[in-house]
């Protein structure tokens, strides 16, 4: 069986139920934690997310579709919002205040640009309320003690 095409997926930070080593994982730990959040461009424009659920249902439209040659696409959210804000819906899910460590950008912050993967069917997530359902995902998974062994 010979492949017709493919799809590359530059993928941003993914969220949701697990995830980790990426900037919302790590702000909703300090979050939670009671910590400040560092941030560099506090109002610099943020869209760099996708819910795990939302990659999921793409990948599941590509696998199901046919393919033509081949295409690099990137992954986000809409609209691009603050960084601020974004930390900020990370909280209110949390239900926890938001502290942040403002620091000196040494460049200005990128927008991601989704519209290569909407043109295959991608439906961007709301940046804002993923990141709230995110940040309750975070408290939801902080609150449930492990399970015995």
């Amino acid at each position: 069986m010979l492949l017709a095409g493919a799809v590359a997926l530059r993928l941003p930070a993914a969220i949701g139920p697990g995830c980790h080593d990426n900037f919302p994982a790590t702000a909703a730990a300090r979050l939670a934690a009671g910590a400040a959040v560092t941030v560099f461009n506090p109002d610099g424009p943020y869209n760099a997310v996708v819910h795990a659920d939302t990659l999921a249902a793409f990948v599941r439209r590509l696998v199901a579709g046919r393919a033509d040659g081949f295409r690099a696409v990137s992954l986000a959210s809409r609209p691009p919002i603050p960084l601020r804000e974004a930390v900020a819906a990370i909280a209110a899910g949390l239900g926890v205040g938001c502290a942040l460590d403002i620091r000196p950008a040494m460049h200005p912050s990128p927008v991601i640009d989704p519209s290569g993967a909407e043109a295959l069917g991608f439906v961007a997530d709301d940046t804002r309320a993923a990141l709230v359902r995110f940040g309750a995902e975070a408290g939801l998974r902080i609150a449930t003690p492990p399970s015995p062994r």
